[in-house]
This record gives C-alpha cells, structure tokens and sequence, in this order.
C-alpha cells in the first residue's frame, strides 16, 4: 500500500509515546550508531553484536535489517539457550516503532544482558536512509511491514505492507506475550 510520506518527526513523537512507557534506564540507540556498529563487526571488530527483529515473522517476511550478525527473536533465545551469546555481547532490538522492542530488551536487561533499543525501530532505520533487505534474497527493498495503518509512517519511496482487521491477530499476540513471557521467566 502506498500512503503519502510521513515525516521523521511523526515517528519521533510516536516513539516518544511509547519510550514514555517503558524504563527509563533502558538505552536507546539511534539508527545511524547502530549502522555503524554493524559494519564495524563486518570487518571483525569490536564486541559481539546482535541486531534482534522482534516482530512477527509475518512482518519480518517483508524485510528485515541487513547483516550477519541480524536475527529474529526466536533464534537468539535458541542462541542464549546454547551458550552461544555472552552477558557482554550488545544486544540491539527493534520492531516496527519500538514498543515491543523495548519489552524484549527489558526482559534480557533483568536476565543480565547488555540490551537496548533501536531508536525508532525499522520506521526509524527507514527514515535515517539506512538500507533494508529481503531476508531470503538479501536483496535491498523498500517494503515495510509496519502492523497497521497507524504505524505506517515511511518516508517517499517506500511502500507499507500491514495486517488487516482479523480476529486472529489479537489472538496471535497474546499468545506470542506469553510465550516470551514463559521463556524470560524460566
């Protein structure tokens, strides 16, 4: 769907919004920093780094933030369960705004993790100009799964995807919560 552009500053106050809901000891990493972090482990350098897209595979279907070293939630709990990341690896999540984001890196911030939050998310890292990819074809898009309507504020050039109205999703949520719920609490 192509909707006319939104600003960067309807995604700031949006975030803002939701930031005001989460701790406020919770760090939060603007797009450009965190780009620079990921092409700096690129060449081998620096601490262990993990970009985590915390949304729903549909939305990750769409397009995902590039680089190895980028996975979704799933796949770094299974990482954490096998020893494979450390206390004093960073952690960076997002999702489509950063509310969920923040839960999540809430959560691995009790459990010891070093963790934050993408600044604005993936509507941010749009709006920073920073490049996004299929995640099966690594190919560069410009498509956005940004959940609904209310979210899709991307820049000129970019096309929003998002769910429609069904019953099911409410119902997929909350069981996507407790899930997470249940694996943090262990």
């Amino acid at each position: 769907l192509t909707m006319a552009p939104a600003s960067k500053s309807d995604v700031d106050a949006m975030y803002q919004s939701y930031r005001a809901k989460l701790d406020p000891k919770l760090p939060h990493v603007p797009p450009k920093e965190l780009w620079e972090a990921m092409e700096e482990r690129k060449g081998g350098a620096g601490r262990p780094l993990w970009v985590v897209d915390v949304r729903m595979p549909e939305e990750q279907g769409v397009s995902m933030l590039p680089g190895p070293h980028v996975v979704t939630k799933e796949a770094l709990l299974e990482k954490i369960e096998a020893g494979e990341v450390g206390k004093d690896d960073r952690i960076v999540a997002y999702c489509t705004v950063g509310l969920r984001a923040g839960w999540f890196a809430e959560e691995l911030q009790r459990k010891g993790f070093d963790a934050s939050n993408l600044e604005g998310s993936i509507l941010g890292w749009a709006h920073a100009d920073l490049p996004l990819v299929n995640p099966e074809s690594q190919q560069p898009v410009q498509d956005v799964h940004t959940f609904g309507k209310k979210w899709a504020l991307l820049p000129q050039g970019y096309r929003a995807v998002y769910f429609d109205k069904t019953p099911w999703l409410s119902a997929a949520w909350g069981f996507a919560k407790d899930k997470f719920r249940n694996f943090i609490g262990k």
